[in-house]
């Protein structure tokens, strides 16, 4: 028997029909594999990234395996990104994370705001090693389970960030941010 065909059967028989062989061996290399079912649409997401999506559902993760050739091509509104995932224990996406350059954030911010009307910003300033100080803007939208964060500036002044977080994960850091702050 062919072994393209034994390799289609055995996919198909482990749940993720129609995804390639670097997809499947890497979820047989899983010990806590799961059957890709589809999982009901969120309301906010993430060039075509959401929260809560199996693993071998992500668009491209076939294409890619564990994300390492992503670069370059997958586009956020024309820009070349480099999307990063976090999964939680049975392979659903709970965060995705991309690095922005701050001159782009006006555009996003105004795409998103034309997808998600209720985008609310807020701004703030920002301060570097030396002192200068710069206004950064924030801009969320809360859905059902998920968060989408725009930022200008994250971490450093050369880079901002586009982030959708689970609701669950986005509380549990931010309880974490307070509290290490409070102990200070």
């Amino acid at each position: 028997m062919n072994k393209r065909l034994i390799l289609v059967l055995f996919t198909m028989l482990m749940g993720c029909a129609g995804k390639s062989h670097q997809s499947f061996s890497t979820n047989i290399a899983s010990e806590t594999h799961k059957p890709c079912n589809k999982t009901e649409k969120a309301k906010v997401n993430l060039i075509g990234f959401s929260i809560g999506m199996n693993k071998c559902e992500v668009p491209g993760y076939a294409e890619y395996g564990e994300f390492d050739d992503y670069s370059g091509k997958v586009r956020l509104h024309g820009i070349k990104v480099k999307p990063m995932f976090d999964f939680d224990t049975n392979d659903k996406v709970e965060a995705v994370y991309i690095q922005i350059g701050p001159r782009r954030f006006e555009d996003l911010k105004e795409a998103y705001r034309k997808k998600y009307p209720e985008l609310k910003c807020q701004s703030s300033k920002v301060q570097n090693r030396f002192g200068a100080q710069f206004e950064n803007e924030t801009c969320t939208v809360t859905g059902k389970d998920e968060i989408l964060i725009i930022s200008k500036y994250a971490e450093n002044i050369n880079n901002g960030v586009v982030l959708l977080k689970s609701l669950k994960s986005y509380e549990e850091s931010k309880n974490r941010r307070k509290k290490y702050y409070d102990e200070i």
